[in-house]
């Protein structure tokens, strides 16, 4: 999870901080970087993942004149990742320093707490190994091993112990402490390949580090592009807008699909699942008593529900994900069935909203309002940390246009002054 963002010098941000918790329900009038933010999320995933800094391209705050961007990013992470012949389970807080510009640096702290146990080669499901550092994490971890409760009940019996670990992206220098058992681990673990003096010979993948394939992935979804026609193959990524929803959805386990189609029932009038059909041109039809109605023909709501619960259930390689305006063409019922299927997922939520219906589903530690300070600078309060915020909403019903038009946002102005 991404608990703390310190951005500088990127768009609208200057000198700009921001606390985020499980459920992120961002509140914002118009032109106060919302959409900055979501991009410079998208851009930290970028430069982590993708690791070619010179052909990433950024945009600095044209109000001041700095060379460099400045992003610091402290994430708190729990997960338990198979690699090879170990089972590890480990927790950390990782605190990224970004600085990119005339001198593109990443600078990685982490502390954390790990155990281990041996996987036996004749428990390894064939398939699933066949080459060194593989990783099976999450959902897949059931299907890796032939009996994988057994290594669960070991792990339960072991401790966790502390390792600290300190990296520059650049140089390539490192500092490790662990203990003397967890030190082949922890490298394998982090991806780190040494040479006989313990020098490492290749930059550190961070994905290792979170055993995941992105850290964020955000959504826009249209029903009108995604009632259009798909031809395309299987993929494990949706994209930000729903085009490939189909072959996305072909591409998941039963079980998943069968979460999704689940989810329509008793939120979508007269629908009792879904049904793919088809080899180079899939179909998506939802299933109404005997008939089928294909994705182009069905209503926008029913469209937009299934690409939100779609993204939710079937993205197991993301550490958060962004849903703007999931209220379209949405009604409430549906809306709260949404909320608490995000508060129930493993992932980071964000998503942003104009409705005032769902914020009265929401708890204050779940709604961060963005605001511009006096400098025109693009910065967050998290609602729970706003003066009087209870009353506020109390007098006002939980009208977020009322709330905007008293100027709540001119208040934090006036707070970030003293």
């Amino acid at each position: 999870m991404l608990k703390k963002l310190y951005i500088h010098n990127f768009k609208s941000f200057w000198h700009s901080e921001f606390e985020f918790g499980k459920l992120n329900c961002l509140i914002a009038p118009n032109n106060t970087g919302k959409s900055n933010l979501i991009e410079a999320i998208e851009f930290i995933d970028n430069v982590l993942f993708k690791l070619d800094t010179e052909k990433i391209t950024f945009k600095k705050n044209f109000r001041f004149q700095e060379d460099n961007s400045l992003f610091r990013a402290e994430f708190e992470f729990t997960n338990r990742v198979l690699i090879y012949k170990e089972l590890i389970d480990y927790k950390c807080n990782i605190i990224f320093n970004i600085s990119m510009g005339e001198l593109n640096t990443i600078d990685v702290d982490i502390d954390g707490f790990m155990k281990y146990v041996d996987v036996q080669e004749e428990d390894k499901r064939v398939g699933f190994f066949d080459h060194f550092r593989l990783r099976s994490y999450g959902e897949e971890l059931k299907y890796s091993l032939l009996d994988y409760e057994k290594y669960d009940t070991l792990l339960g019996t072991k401790k966790y112990s502390k390792f600290h670990f300190k990296y520059n992206h650049s140089s390539l220098n490192y500092e490790l402490e662990s203990t003397k058992n967890n030190k082949n681990a922890l490298i394998s673990l982090l991806g780190m390949y040494l040479d006989s003096k313990d020098n490492i010979t290749r930059p550190i993948e961070f994905k290792h580090v979170f055993s995941r394939s992105s850290i964020f992935q955000s959504h826009y979804f249209h029903s009108y592009l995604m009632k259009e026609k798909q031809i395309m193959p299987e993929t494990s990524t949706l994209d930000k807008y729903g085009t490939n929803l189909i072959s996305f959805i072909s591409g998941l386990d039963d079980e998943t699909i069968e979460d999704i189609s689940t989810s329509l029932i008793g939120e979508v009038e007269q629908v009792n699942g879904i049904e793919i059909s088809g080899e180079a041109h899939k179909r998506l039809y939802f299933i109404e008593d005997e008939y089928k109605v294909p994705l182009e023909e069905t209503s926008d709501g029913a469209a937009h529900f299934i690409a939100i619960m779609s993204a939710i259930l079937g993205n197991k390689n993301s550490v958060a994900l962004m849903i703007e305006e999931p209220e379209r063409h949405m009604h409430m019922k549906v809306l709260s069935t949404i909320i608490e299927t995000m508060r129930d997922d493993d992932k980071q939520i964000f998503f942003t909203t104009h409705s005032m219906e769902i914020l009265q589903e929401l708890n204050l530690d779940e709604i961060l309002f963005l605001y511009r300070d006096y400098d025109g600078n693009t910065q967050g309060k998290r609602a729970k940390d706003i003066h009087n915020i209870k009353k506020i909403m109390k007098i006002y019903k939980d009208d977020l246009v009322e709330i905007l038009k008293i100027g709540i946002l001119d208040d934090l102005n006036l707070e970030e002054e003293a």
